[in-house]
């Protein structure tokens, strides 16, 4: 059998598993960054708190345009 389950042409983990976590690290640093600098100039882990999500809801967006390009291959007519 081949990778993706069905024996057709798919993805092979490998692959998979690199684009994953690509994607993973779109979203996580840009959150824990802005979390860590935020809580060290304003010295308040709650504001530290608030802007690590507003950072994280805008890589999430941009992870998913991100995913769409690595993930879904264009179909064929």
């Amino acid at each position: 059998m081949g990778a993706g389950g069905g024996g057709g042409a798919g993805l092979s983990t490998r692959t998979e598993l690199l684009r994953g976590t690509a994607v993973a690290l779109i979203v996580l640093a840009p959150s824990l960054s802005a979390f860590a600098i935020s809580w060290r100039i304003l010295d308040d882990v709650i504001l530290a708190s608030i802007v690590g999500v507003v950072v994280h809801i805008a890589a999430m967006a941009l992870a998913v345009k991100v995913a769409r390009r690595l993930f879904v291959r264009p179909r064929s007519r």
